[in-house]
């Protein structure tokens, strides 16, 4: 079916009913402003909800919207986030707690999250002093870390091979499930996988572990 007979198609079938869709995840205001025109407004008591990291595309979504603004998690609550993802929170040192409660402050939940994942793998705390001192470097307006930027620190740290299959993912849509057999044999026959004592299934296996955790 065309872009077009779809959008045709979902308008009429929503014109004769009274809904509610959630629009989960818009980035770009033009990939809401090519949504919409599918939402007639009959008047009805319809509604359609976004959530963006955006604060433009959240503006902009209708003259008449109301926003509703995502709170930081409070001191506990995103230490207890944190503690929660991190294997064996005994194993840091004051100083170390110090500086991830600090870090945690300017989170987000999912940039808790994705943090905790990144510091799990730097040991000792000048890694771990590290990652602050960037994070504080890149720390925008309303004084919040953006997860772009813990994703481009996690990124950086990947060795090459890592790098190459991380990359990898990039060739398939967005929500596509596969098999973890699949995709460590497509990296093997793309090369990625070094060659050494032990086996390449074993290699490839390692490092998808390593990606998703």
């Amino acid at each position: 079916m065309a872009e077009i007979d779809l959008e045709n198609h979902l308008r009429k079938l929503l014109t004769e009913r009274k809904y509610l869709v959630v629009v989960d995840d818009v980035w770009q205001r033009e990939a809401w402003e090519s949504l919409k025109r599918v939402f007639p407004d009959t008047k009805n008591g319809s509604r359609v909800i976004i959530t963006t990291h955006k604060e433009d595309v959240a503006e902009r979504a209708g003259d008449s919207g109301f926003v509703y603004n995502l709170r930081f998690l409070s001191q506990e609550e995103s230490w207890d986030l944190f503690c929660r993802k991190v294997l064996d929170i005994r194993a840091m040192v004051p100083a170390m707690e110090s500086l991830a409660k600090d870090m945690m402050e300017k989170c987000l939940p999912l940039a808790i999250v994705v943090l905790s994942g990144l510091l799990l793998h730097k040991k000792g705390i000048g890694e771990w002093r590290k990652v602050k001192d960037f994070l504080w470097k890149n720390i925008i307006e309303d004084k919040s870390i953006e997860i772009s930027n813990i994703l481009s620190l996690s990124y950086s740290g990947l060795s090459t091979a890592l790098k190459q299959c991380f990359l990898y993912f990039g060739i398939f849509p967005e929500d596509q499930v596969f098999e973890a057999e699949n995709i460590i044999q497509l990296w093997m026959a793309e090369g990625f996988i070094p060659r050494g004592e032990e086996r390449m299934e074993d290699v490839a296996e390692g490092f998808f572990n390593e990606l998703i955790r």
